[in-house]
């Protein structure tokens, strides 16, 4: 859903807005510190003798609630930063290769 919000906006308008609010430098930052993050859950976890991607966070007393989760959300939000910057580079590069193709740059 974070990637598709990008996705719209080159629907809506024109590549170069897209380009100017997802810049690949930072989308690449968003990425690494999303698969980052990740890991360094993962290394916490073996740092205090678990599993990996063990559960070291106190379970919460309210079902449903995201303090209840544990170490899920802290994963699933790194995850979620990591998948919508890679969609994001994955959309940019091939709109890239359309406008070198088009502009006849491309053989």
């Amino acid at each position: 859903m974070l990637a598709t919000a990008f996705v719209l906006l080159y629907l809506s308008g024109e590549f170069w807005v897209f380009r100017r609010l997802s810049p690949i430098d930072v989308t690449d930052a968003v990425e690494s510190v999303g698969a980052g993050g990740f890991v360094g859950v993962g290394l916490t976890a073996v740092a205090m003798g678990l599993p990996y991607l063990k559960n070291f966070l106190p379970l919460g007393s309210t079902p449903g609630a995201v303090s209840s989760s544990g170490t899920i959300a802290l994963i699933s939000f790194f995850v979620g930063l990591e998948v919508a910057a890679a969609f994001v580079i994955v959309v940019s590069e091939l709109l890239d290769q359309t406008l070198l193709i088009r502009g006849g740059g491309g053989s």
